[in-house]
């Protein structure tokens, strides 16, 4: 899941949406040097992506793509999972977007002396531009996967992805409608395995 999905997966605490949002950052037991609340964070992001990888919607969703772009359909059905959770956000919070993804930023701007350089450098990008807000538009899902071809010079799929995103809308959709509530138990289900502080 990309940066929309595991900042909702933390059910608004300031340490676990902290520890979520930078687990990509931190390099194996370099978890355990963090407060204990963001290391739980570190974590939930490690067993939310572990189950995603391994679920046979999300591994349907990558099918759609993976004749045209080969293992980039991974970090694809990240990215568009995220634009169907924003798209389909009212069945999932009583907060609007823009009120939730503000909310994010400020809860890690509490905790900025815990982020590592490398989710440091791409924060104000992520604060200025919104991606949290912006993933939840077609066009701002274009710019996302477009970015991708910056990233790395080996992704040059960005119209052919968008062109397959588009053709195979409503199928994709589906498999996040049906994937996502399960994915929600499964957050809920790791974090009650932690005993209470």
């Amino acid at each position: 899941m990309n940066f929309l999905a595991h900042a909702y997966l933390s059910f608004g605490d300031k340490d676990l949406v902290t520890g979520n949002m930078i687990a990509d950052a931190v390099k194996g037991k370099d978890a355990e040097s963090y407060p204990e609340g963001i290391f739980k964070g570190i974590l939930l992001h490690r067993s939310i992506d572990g189950y995603t990888d391994h679920h046979e919607l999300v591994r349907a969703t990558r099918k759609v793509f993976y004749p045209a772009i080969k293992h980039y359909a991974l970090v694809i059905s990240d990215v568009i999972y995220d634009h169907f959770l924003g798209v389909n956000w009212k069945k999932y919070s009583n907060e609007s977007l823009l009120d939730f993804s503000q909310k994010t930023y400020a809860q890690i701007d509490g905790n900025i002396s815990f982020i590592p350089e490398k989710f440091a450098h791409v924060f104000p990008y992520m604060k200025e531009d919104n991606w949290l807000l912006m993933y939840s538009t077609r066009t701002g899902i274009h710019r996302t996967i477009d970015r991708l071809s910056y990233r790395s010079k080996s992704f040059i799929w960005s119209k052919e992805t968008i062109r397959i995103f588009e053709e195979n809308y409503s199928e994709l959709e589906s498999h996040f409608l049906d994937f996502f509530p399960q994915l929600v138990n499964h957050s809920n289900e790791f974090l009650e395995q932690f005993p209470v502080s």
